[in-house]
C-alpha cells in the first residue's frame, strides 16, 4: 500500500476527478504534462467490484524524486483510473507494486 498523497498526479488525472468532483483540492502532488485523458472513468467509476479490482490489479508505480524532506514522490506507470477514482472516494491509500 502507499499513500495516495505520495503519487505525481498529471493534468489529465486531475481533470478526470474534476469532472466527478469539482471541488476536490489539490497540492503540489500536481504536474503538468501532456498525457493522454483517462477515457475510461465512466467504466472504472461504474465499477461494482472496485475493492477487488484494487487487490488483484494494484496499480504499478516508479520512484519519481525524493525531497529535501526525504518525502518519496511516485510517477504511476498503470492505473491511473484507479488512483482517480481512489481520489473521488477519499481513499487515503492505495495497493501498490514498485516498479525498479
Amino acid at each position: 500500500m502507499i499513500k495516495i498523497e505520495c503519487l505525481i498526479l498529471t493534468t489529465q488525472i486531475v481533470h478526470a476527478i474534476l469532472k466527478y468532483d469539482p471541488n476536490k483540492l489539490f497540492n503540489n502532488q500536481v504536474i503538468y504534462d501532456d498525457s493522454f485523458p483517462l477515457n475510461r472513468m465512466e467504466s472504472i467509476m461504474s465499477c461494482d467490484n472496485f475493492d477487488n479490482l484494487l487487490n488483484i490489479e494494484p496499480i504499478q508505480i516508479k520512484l519519481d524524486y525524493t525531497d529535501k524532506n526525504q518525502n518519496k514522490f511516485y510517477k504511476i506507470i498503470n492505473g491511473r483510473h484507479r488512483v482517480a477514482r481512489s481520489i473521488i472516494e477519499d481513499r487515503l491509500e492505495i495497493n501498490s507494486i514498485i516498479l525498479i
